[in-house]
């Protein structure tokens, strides 16, 4: 397998500086893998078991579907759908900060506060300036 790239950073956000995603420190990576990509996140979220949704299948207007969906969910309060869509979503976009402060704010709506703070920490690291 060939080594993980360095991020330049999201195509969609040119002017903006995101931090890259960094590696849990309990995991033992080759050397270099300490910041990645998108291919490696899905190789790395196989790893630990996460399901990883192949963003080949899902089109640009099925993941704007999923998550307009997923705000519907919010705003009908059924907070559950909506974090597994939202989850959905972040397989293709994990940097999407959006996503996490969404996902975040429903969990924090059922009331499982250490995964909204977690959310909310994720959001915060890949823009610092998200109000949210």
């Amino acid at each position: 397998m060939p080594p993980p790239t360095p991020c330049p950073g999201p195509a969609h956000t040119p002017s903006r500086h995101r931090p890259p995603l960094r590696l849990p420190d309990s995991v033992h990576y080759p050397p270099n893998a300490g910041v990645l990509c998108f291919p490696a996140v899905v190789i790395v979220a196989k790893a630990f078991g996460g399901k990883v949704v192949d963003s080949s299948v899902l089109s640009k207007e099925e993941f704007i579907e999923k998550v307009r969906h997923s705000n519907e969910a919010c705003k009908n309060g059924d907070f559950q759908l909506a974090i597994n869509l939202y989850t959905e979503t972040l397989q293709v976009d994990p940097q999407n900060c959006i996503l996490y402060s969404n996902r975040s704010a429903a969990f924090l709506k059922i009331q499982q506060f250490e995964k909204s703070l977690d959310d909310a920490i994720k959001a915060r690291l890949l823009n610092p300036k998200w109000p949210k």
